[in-house]
């Protein structure tokens, strides 16, 4: 099995694998997780990790690969059909907008606020995205 080798997107991988009663982690919650922090594997699952962009290239070499969904987009991959397991709507990773102090009363960062909350965005990220990216607002 192969997973991300960043420290973040590691650690949310194992979560996903915890959440699907896979694993089991020292600490689910925590996004720090490692597979060192892997208390039951019943499965015997081994890990590769691998540079999050390589994991769709390699996907075909491995049994199973836990890939970001803007790497499975990139190739062509459609993680409403394709995944075996997906993060729902409730999962904490959402991208956030966010500016300097300086900078967060700027007309030009509320209007990007606003433009990003309107349900033109919202419906444009339904269409475009089918569900594998989810709006939030």
């Amino acid at each position: 099995m192969a997973i991300p080798n960043d420290p973040s997107n590691s650690g949310r991988s194992l979560q996903l694998l915890s959440k699907a009663g896979l694993i089991k982690l020292k600490y689910p919650a925590n996004i720090l997780e490692t597979t060192r922090d892997i208390l039951d594997n019943p499965k015997h699952l081994k890990f590769a990790e691998v540079e999050a962009a390589t994991l769709p290239r390699i996907l075909g070499q491995v049994d199973l690969a836990l890939i970001n969904t803007n790497y499975a987009l990139a190739t062509k991959l459609d993680p409403t059909k394709d995944a075996l397991l997906i993060e729902d709507s409730q999962s904490p990773y959402a991208n956030y907008l966010v500016a300097r102090p300086d900078n967060q009363d700027r007309p030009a960062i509320k209007k990007l606020a606003q433009i990003l909350h309107s349900p033109e965005v919202k419906k444009f990220i339904e269409t475009k995205y089918s569900g594998a990216v989810v709006p939030v607002f």
